[in-house]
């Protein structure tokens, strides 16, 4: 009975290790798809709790299924590819991602993220029922978009950053259903240009987050009814900087900030019956403008207080 026990011990054991696969850098290339760089020579599949140890780099050159992925700190994971995964999923802080193409799918599960994320050229996508949790960076370098897809959720958390650094980024949305970028941290805008423009497509809540445009123009625009949300929060535009709300948007509590370049709301400005709206903003306002060129009106549903 001792012996049969210590046998199935063991065998658990050896089960439960055989579904933790570990990056050892071993073969002649950093190819996801090579066997020689995993310790248990095989390329890990959707049973197998990936670990990239720190210091290594990794290339997602394939269509890459997994259980779980822990990038270690102080290593880079290259996406070339769609990396999908099944339980909580982590990037450790001094991590480099470079989300070249493809989706990251963490099915009905998340994503956190305490690196940086690099986004390029060419759009990529957050798959269904993902919640990506951003407590490092999340940087625009490119043109690239990325797609929100359905019930998707791109939260930047508290100690999130979000920088607009390159003309033509932006947040889109993919397929029905929500498709949410949420904002408790900072948002950055730092274009090269005056003229250079980003935008902000995705069903959109600032909570309580700052927004700031140093540079170019920051366009939120989303034609469903209550889609983009500010409640509260800080709102910094330097002279050099706009924001243009194109489509409607709800407010809710605060919205203060330094005010010295451009805030355009474009259509209606409503405030949801039984709350109310506050504009505190100091500096050198250029322009504050509510329903610019006709396109629209203030609605006020309680009380909006400037």
């Amino acid at each position: 009975m001792k012996r049969f026990l210590l046998l199935t011990l063991l065998l658990l054991a050896s089960t439960l290790a055989m579904a933790q696969t570990t990056w050892s850098g071993l073969g002649t290339n950093t190819n996801w798809n090579n066997t020689d760089n995993w310790d248990t020579n095989i390329v890990p599949t959707v049973t197998d709790d990936v670990i990239i140890p720190a210091g290594f780099t990794v290339d997602v050159n394939v269509s890459a299924s997994i259980k779980s992925i822990q990038l270690q700190e102080n290593s880079t994971l290259n996406i070339g590819n769609n990396l999908t995964f099944t339980q909580a999923s982590n990037f450790a802080g001094g991590t480099t991602i470079n989300w070249n193409s493809g989706y990251i799918t963490g099915t009905s599960t998340s994503l956190t993220n305490n690196g940086t994320i690099a986004v390029f050229n060419s759009n990529v996508f957050l798959g269904s029922l993902t919640t990506l949790i951003n407590n490092g960076q999340i940087n625009f370098i490119g043109t690239g978009d990325i797609y929100i897809v359905t019930d998707a959720v791109l939260n930047n958390a508290t100690t999130g950053t979000i920088s607009f650094l390159a003309d033509g980024g932006r947040f889109s949305e993919s397929g029905n259903g929500t498709n949410l970028l949420t904002n408790d941290g900072l948002i950055v805008v730092n274009l090269p240009d005056v003229n250079d423009e980003v935008f902000i497509n995705a069903e959109f809540q600032n909570n309580d987050g700052t927004i700031q445009v140093n540079n170019g123009i920051l366009n939120f625009s989303n034609g469903s009814l209550d889609a983009q949300v500010l409640t509260d929060g800080i709102y910094n535009v330097a002279s050099t900087g706009i924001i243009d709300f194109d489509n409607a948007i709800t407010l809710n509590g605060s919205l203060s900030g330094a005010l010295n370049g451009t805030i355009n709301w474009r259509n209606n400005t409503n405030v949801a019956l039984g709350n109310n709206a506050y504009f505190n903003f100091t500096g050198n306002a250029t322009t504050l403008i509510i329903g610019a060129n006709g396109a629209g009106k203030s609605t006020v549903l309680d009380a909006l207080t400037f």
